[in-house]
């Protein structure tokens, strides 16, 4: 359920613009927070109270100031590009965040849903900071896909229903930037304070390798990913690095289910040499099957072809074409990169899989 509890707020931030501010009109406000939370975000005297940054330290036993320093470590000394923060918070740590993407030469924007927050924020942000305060929910984010390098949630997800939680994960993961072709796996180690034990933490990789190998979707390894371990527990007794790697295993195939996985399929590079008479049927055969063309050269009365055709649409080419052009053309094919494989083709390989 949705209570519509906001008025247009614009006038909530007097002497900003709605395209600076980039604030909605008639944004809704989950029920959860007005049932469970109001005590802490939404009444004016509790914004007041829980600024007392130590407070919410002693409150939460000295894990905020923990988790700020650990979400500042993983960020790093600057942040160049886009960042997006999913729902305001408590205390410096958006200064922070906002001081490093100065340092970068970046920009920060803040989404929340509820503009006492959003003007509470304005108010501690100092002058010129590279900032865009956006009033929205975070379980419908209006921001074009792979639009950030990166994306913090901090906090949120602890409060949120399990299904709210699940809604705010697919937007975050819709709208910050894939990794890079080619990258590889890459573990990054940013356990602190000795949350782990050092000995258990190359079990946790050995774990997460194991799985990616399988992946999540018809048992096709995941390529090209980065995990970071920022946290954990253990006991002194009956921890081991086995329970380490099943734990690592485990929680890297959860995170790629909620992060809406897809299928890669090798796509070629085809150059087809043939007679000028056949250029349209070859041409024609190619785009049927799922093919780009990139280009046509003539030589002499031949003409040449190359496009980019998945490897799945080339099984039986070699047949076809000497049928098409009796026997006249030649063709040659290497890998060239890939691509996401169309979603309704996916569907049927991750059905052939047991996905």
């Amino acid at each position: 359920m949705l209570k519509n509890t906001l008025a247009p707020i614009a006038a909530e931030f007097p002497g900003e613009t709605e395209e600076t501010v980039g604030l909605h009109a008639g944004v809704l406000v989950p029920d959860y927070l007005n049932a469970h939370y109001w005590w802490a975000y939404i009444h004016p005297r509790a914004v007041k109270l829980f600024e007392r940054q130590w407070l919410v330290n002693l409150i939460l036993w000295g894990n905020y100031a923990r988790l700020r320093d650990a979400v500042l470590a993983e960020m790093g000394e600057s942040l160049p590009g886009t960042t997006l923060q999913v729902g305001c918070v408590y205390g410096d740590l958006t200064n922070c965040l906002s001081e490093r993407a100065t340092t970068g030469g970046g920009s920060i924007d803040i989404v929340d849903v509820l503009p006492i927050q959003l003007r509470n924020l304005r108010n501690k942000l100092q002058a010129g900071a590279p900032a865009r305060l956006l009033a929205m929910d975070a379980m419908d984010l209006k921001l074009p896909d792979a639009s950030y390098d990166r994306v913090l949630v901090f906090f949120l997800l602890h409060e949120q229903p399990p299904q709210w939680r699940e809604r705010t994960l697919s937007e975050v993961f819709r709208v910050v930037k894939p990794g890079e072709r080619g990258s590889g796996f890459v573990f990054q180690d940013k356990i602190t304070q000795g949350r782990i034990p050092r000995d258990y933490i190359p079990a946790v990789e050995k774990g997460i390798r194991e799985a990616l190998t399988t992946g999540v979707v018809a048992g096709y390894p995941v390529l090209d990913i980065t995990v970071a371990l920022v946290d954990g527990s253990y006991h002194p007794v009956d921890s081991s690095e086995q329970a380490f790697q099943i734990a690592g295993s485990m929680a890297i195939k959860d995170a790629l289910r909620k992060g809406g996985p897809y299928l890669l399929e090798p796509i070629m590079k085809v150059t087809v040499t043939m007679p000028e008479e056949h250029l349209g049927d070859v041409m024609g055969d190619l785009s049927s099957r799922r093919g780009h063309i990139l280009g046509m050269e003539g030589k002499g009365t031949s003409q040449s072809v190359q496009a980019n055709v998945p490897l799945a649409e080339m099984f039986g080419y070699a047949t076809v074409l000497r049928s098409m052009t009796s026997g006249r053309a030649t063709y040659s094919m290497e890998f060239d990169h890939y691509e996401e494989l169309p979603p309704n083709l996916a569907d049927t390989v991750g059905r052939k899989g047991g996905r």
